[in-house]
Formats: C-alpha cells, sequence, structure tokens
C-alpha cells in the first residue's frame, strides 16, 4: 500500500531515471479461482526529461528501420 521511491537505469544510460510509484495488478478470475495475474507500477511524478528518455529507449528498439 502507499507509494514507492522508484529509481532505475536504461541500458546503456549511466543517469538513474527517479520518481515514485503505485504498484498495480490484474485481477483475473472469481471466488475461489481469483489471483492476480500480472502486477506492473504506474509511475505517479514521472518528470517529463524522465518520460522523454524512456520513450526515446523505446522508440529506438521499436523502430524496424533503425
Amino acid at each position: 500500500d502507499g507509494t514507492l521511491a522508484v529509481a532505475f537505469h536504461l541500458p546503456g544510460d549511466r543517469d538513474p531515471i527517479r520518481c515514485h510509484g503505485r504498484v498495480v495488478s490484474e485481477v483475473v478470475g472469481s471466488g475461489e479461482d481469483e489471483r492476480s495475474e500480472r502486477r506492473g507500477v504506474i509511475f505517479i511524478d514521472l518528470d517529463e526529461a524522465g518520460r522523454e528518455r524512456i520513450l526515446n529507449y523505446l522508440n529506438e528498439r521499436l523502430d524496424p528501420f533503425a
């Protein structure tokens, strides 16, 4: 419960990205079969510079012509 202090490095990047986050999970099934299927972290206060660094990293790796 609550927020987490998050810090991580993108591969090849010396400077960490820092922000706070909240853990989320996707619940599937019902009754006795209910379970948490996936977990993730939602970034709460990620600044624009950190967001750009993440997007650039993803775009470089997802671009088939790069």
